[in-house]
């Protein structure tokens, strides 16, 4: 992949590479390619507040996703240049939704815009509220025709067509992803669902035999990015361990499944002319999603692999106190130029390394060497943050309920979590929220969380390991229209498994269900666990604890 170094790096090299900075040469680690590249994005904000790619020179569609790649990565929605973005966002705004520069760049820029200010707008009425008409006009442009191979997709055009494309579709999905994530329900029940309709059209577009998705069903053209980009949309609507999504990787299935082709194709440096960035956001966000991070793809350490290839992409620029700037830049359409680029770059990063600090993080089921999944309901948990809280370390745990002396009294639909929460206030707590696979609030299914109506069933609480066994510490909240629970946690209380009131709350959890209410005399009883022979993986979880 060919680099350009734009005549703005040049000033900017000439007014601040005072000397090399430390480091430059040497193995970078994600952490420091995410500094480097924050400070990059600040640096190149301009004074009203927007962002322009150098390439694409749409200062719309770079300011969002700028912005989202900011926030992303753990910048405070507080912090000026966050605020500065987020106006200039708004002055776009047209009544309806977010002007282009073309207006064949309706959807992927209001696709990138409702993302960036979803994450942003949930405690901000008139934020929300311009969030949610932009919303409605990526709902209206969703082609609905099902008679059509091009049911269910995205167009470039504020209107539906039946020639829309992977790529706008993934865009427009994402926005609408996020819109519901973080505000809640979008669309009107009685309607198709835009799921539904996407679903059809990603089976259209999925060859069974190789396990490739094409630009459009039919087409040929794009593979390595738009199978990664069906991948993605397949996790965006909840169907990330569909035969399409996983094949035989995990489903059992005989297709090949998304990852399958990914696995007979694993190239993340030369990926067959698709542009490079875009390419590694989209597998980046749909493996991470799909098979997690702690899974490999055949033999290959696919995070390792991915953020070493980026590490060789950075450019580096130094600035006064010799600590490293770092961008990307490219030339290919998608990829735009250092402001996109860039943006994926980082937002790759946070989706896939465990260790980038994040306000959201995706945790798929529990990876295969830790042996044979004990919990009833599988699927993608996405874990949320407000109040400029940030998390790294998530993993997904089993429940370890296999042998119980007593009563079996407790339940873990979904089994345990482990993460750590950051910059929590010191003694305060801290709001978790977890998306949950939408069979864990549905009433027909017997381990949800909601009963055969649709509530959500009594006496649910948040549990962890104590002295070896599982012990519930606080109540949890059930919402079956959002498909989400909340948590409150206390910095040095019991739901942190250091004890210290120090700004980080170390917490390996699970929500679960009793069939009784927990009193401190019962809760042993309700919840004895004896666990198996030392070897084992979750023995090593809780000793961790001890």
């Amino acid at each position: 992949m060919k680099k350009r170094l734009a005549m703005y790096g040049i000033v900017f090299l000439a007014c601040f590479f005072l000397s090399s900075p430390a480091g430059f040469g040497a193995v970078i680690s994600s952490t420091e390619l995410i500094e480097g590249g924050q400070a990059y994005l600040l640096s190149q904000q301009a004074g009203d507040g927007s962002w322009t790619d150098d390439y694409q020179g749409e200062p719309t569609t770079s300011t969002a996703l700028a912005l989202a790649a900011l926030i992303d990565t753990g910048v405070s929605k507080d912090h000026e240049a966050i605020k500065k973005g987020v106006d200039y966002l708004l002055t776009r705004f047209n009544g309806e939704y977010f002007d282009a520069s073309s207006s064949s760049h309706f959807t992927y820029c209001n696709g990138a815009v409702v993302m960036a200010l979803s994450m942003y707008a949930a405690d901000n009425p008139v934020t929300r509220t311009v969030v949610m008409s932009a919303t409605q006009s990526l709902l209206n442009t969703q082609y609905i025709n099902p008679s059509s191979n091009g049911h269910g997709g995205w167009y470039y055009y504020n209107y539906p067509s039946s020639n829309g494309d992977l790529s706008n579709t993934q865009f427009a999905a994402m926005g609408l992803y996020y819109a519901e994530q973080y505000l809640g329900a979008i669309q009107d029940a009685a309607e198709e669902s835009w799921k539904d309709a996407l679903y059809t059209y990603l089976t259209k577009d999925y060859n069974s035999t190789t396990g490739a998705s094409g630009y459009r069903p039919g087409s040929t053209s794009y593979i390595p990015a738009m199978t990664g980009a069906s991948l993605w949309c397949m996790s965006l609507i909840g169907h990330e361990t569909d035969p399409i999504a996983v094949g035989s990787v995990v489903s059992g299935s005989e297709t090949p499944g998304n990852v399958g082709w990914f696995e007979n194709n694993y190239d993340w440096e030369d990926p067959y002319g698709a542009p490079q960035y875009y390419y590694l956001y989209a597998w980046a966000k749909a493996l991470t999603a799909a098979i997690g991070t702690e899974n490999k793809v055949g033999e290959h350490d696919w995070v390792d692999d991915m953020v070493t290839v980026l590490a060789s992409l950075a450019i580096p620029v130094a600035r006064k106190d010799e600590t490293p700037i770092y961008y990307w830049d490219s030339n290919d359409s998608l990829d735009g130029g250092n402001i996109i680029a860039t943006s994926w770059a980082m937002m790759s990063m946070a989706f896939a390394d465990i260790n980038v600090e994040s306000p959201e993080k995706r945790v798929s089921d529990v990876p295969e060497a830790e042996g044979e999944i004990d919990y009833p309901i599988r699927g993608l948990l996405t874990l949320k943050t407000e109040g400029g809280v940030t998390i790294t370390g998530a993993k997904r745990r089993l429940a370890d309920l296999f042998r119980w002396k007593g009563k079996s009294r407790l339940k873990l639909p979904v089994g345990a979590v482990e993460f750590v929460l950051h910059h929590v206030p010191v003694g305060g707590q801290a709001k978790l929220t977890i998306k949950l696979p939408r069979d864990a609030v549905r009433n027909d299914v017997a381990d949800s969380f909601v009963d055969e109506n649709g509530d959500p069933k009594p006496y649910l609480n948040w549990f962890k390991i104590q002295n070896g066994e599982w012990k519930g510490v606080t109540p949890i909240e059930v919402d079956p229209v959002a498909e989400t629970i909340t948590v409150w946690l206390t910095d040095g209380g019991p739901e942190d498994a250091d004890g210290v009131a120090n700004g980080e709350i170390v917490d390996p959890g699970a929500p679960g269900i009793t069939d009784g209410p927990l009193v401190e005399e019962a809760a042993a009883e309700a919840a004895e666990v004896e666990f198996g022979t030392e070897s084992s993986d979750s023995i090593c979880f809780v000793k961790a604890l001890k």
